[in-house]
C-alpha cells in the first residue's frame, strides 16, 4: 500500500536519488529512520550535496545518514510500486551496487 505522507522532516539512510527522464524530475529514495518505512519523495526542489540535505516540492526537509548508493529493500519496494512495475523509466543519480532488474 502506498501512503501519502504530510510534509515533515525526514531522515533517510540507505538512500539514493532517481531521475525521471520523461518528467524531468529527481526524487529521493531511501529508508526513513523515524517512520521505519521506505520512502520516495515528491520532486526535489533544492539539494545540497555537501551538507546532504534537501527540500522537496511538498515542503518536506530531507536529511541523510551515510553516503548515497545502496538503497534499502523497503525503499526499492515502494519505488517499484510508484514506478508502476517498470512503466516509468528512471536512472540512479549515484552508482548503486545492487541488482535493480525490472526497476529501471
Amino acid at each position: 500500500m502506498i501512503i501519502i505522507m504530510p510534509p515533515s522532516t525526514v531522515v533517510l539512510r540507505e538512500w539514493n536519488i532517481i531521475e525521471l527522464k520523461d518528467f524531468g524530475s529527481r526524487h529521493f529514495v531511501g529508508f526513513s529512520i523515524y517512520d521505519k518505512i521506505g520512502r520516495v519523495s515528491t520532486p526535489i526542489q533544492e539539494f545540497d550535496d555537501v551538507a546532504w540535505e534537501g527540500v522537496t516540492e511538498s515542503g518536506s526537509n530531507y536529511l541523510f545518514k551515510g553516503e548515497p548508493g545502496l538503497v534499502h529493500p523497503d525503499a526499492l519496494y515502494v519505488l517499484n510500486r510508484v514506478a508502476g512495475y517498470g512503466r516509468i523509466k528512471y536512472e540512479w543519480v549515484y552508482p548503486t551496487p545492487q541488482n535493480t532488474d525490472g526497476l529501471h
